[in-house]
């Protein structure tokens, strides 16, 4: 037996929406449309799923039951049709996805024609669905993913630097501290990731200008003073290192 996506469709509003006619104005279908639905559902699946009474209608136990699974069907036919269509997609490019933004950075700077990047930055937790719904070829991130289905290996590290200005005198010594930088103004860029937190707490006296382009932040700093932060990875020396 095949129930219609449609008509599971119909019953999910139903129960999200608690009303035949709330249901029907959000599915763009008329009550009496909606109700001969319902009535079509129960009569394929030779069970009672609503209550009826004069002025209400609602759903059974086994209606209750019957939305719950049609919700997850629902979204199973559409994990399917996403992951069909991302990995047909896999063949014309490299789908990458990190966790923190440098790499990403990195790897725009270096190769944008070979490389389709996610828009998004993806949390920890979102990883193994990504991958799994081949959403993403590649995710780059901080830790090491533990999975029958997924391999990880060891990339690089990413460093926090900070470009000093030559005739400063915190440009003669041969290490700096957070200490040394306190009340100092900084240019940082924006999409620093995981660095921003850093930074912000350990010098909570500084002055952070955030530029949310790398080509501007690089325009003002070759003509000003002011310290930078930077990650190994977007600076322009280390592009192709």
């Amino acid at each position: 037996m095949l129930i219609s996506n449609e008509l599971l469709e119909k019953l999910v509003a139903f129960k999200e929406y608690g009303t035949l006619a709330k249901a029907a104005e959000k599915l763009l279908v008329t009550q009496p449309t909606l109700t001969r639905s319902m009535q079509q559902l129960e009569d394929e699946l030779g069970v009672k799923l609503f209550n009826r009474t004069v002025n209400r209608i609602s759903l059974t136990a086994t209606g209750e039951l019957a939305a719950k699974r049609a919700k997850q069907l629902l979204e199973n036919n559409e994990l399917f049709v996403q992951s069909i269509q991302n990995f047909s997609a896999q063949t014309s490019s490299l789908n990458v996805s990190s966790t923190i933004p440098a790499p990403l950075i990195w790897l725009k700077l270096i190769a944008e024609r070979d490389f389709k990047n996610s828009p998004l930055l993806l949390t920890d937790k979102e990883i193994k669905n990504n991958l799994m719904a081949f959403q993403s070829d590649i995710v780059i991130s901080t830790k090491e993913i533990f999975s029958d289905n997924i391999s990880s290996i060891f990339l690089g590290k990413e460093h926090l630097k900070v470009l000093i200005d030559e005739n400063s005198p915190l440009a003669q010594k041969k290490s700096v501290t957070f200490k040394d930088l306190k009340d100092c103004s900084f240019l940082v860029y924006d999409q620093i990731g995981i660095w921003k937190n850093i930074i912000e707490k350990n010098i909570p006296s500084a002055n952070f200008m955030y530029q949310s382009s790398l080509e501007n932040l690089d325009t003002i700093s070759s003509s000003t003073n002011f310290i930078v932060f930077r990650s190994n990875l977007t600076i322009e020396k280390n592009y192709h290192n």
